[in-house]
């Protein structure tokens, strides 16, 4: 049964979203970057594997010297008393993209 549901959930989702079978997403035309920048929080996922039991995740963008964009994702393991846990990284523009698409490294 499992084998069916994911399959089926792939293509519900590429469906409803209009995704092509490349993986690419389709994305807005430009994005201002100093609104997107802040803490967001998530309600809906499609879980990685480095979030496994986490809960109350967010993500903060920043602003650094270089014009890059520091990333900090952040959650609680297991419920919203658990242990806090966060992972920092860095994204940049991807060029030719009006700031809609960003290459993020955590390492």
């Amino acid at each position: 049964m499992k084998l069916f549901i994911i399959p089926a959930c792939i293509l519900f989702f590429q469906t409803i979203t209009g995704a092509k079978s490349t993986g690419e997403l389709p994305v807005v035309a430009q994005v201002d970057l100093n609104r997107y920048l802040g803490k967001w929080y998530e309600i809906a996922t499609i879980p990685m594997r480095f979030q496994k039991g986490c809960t109350c995740v967010t993500a903060e963008y920043s602003l650094k010297d270089n014009g890059r964009i520091k990333v900090v994702n952040s959650c609680h393991k297991d419920s919203p008393a658990g242990p806090f846990k966060s992972v920092t990284g860095q994204a940049k523009v991807v060029k030719g993209s009006n700031n809609a698409k960003l290459k993020v490294s955590f390492f």
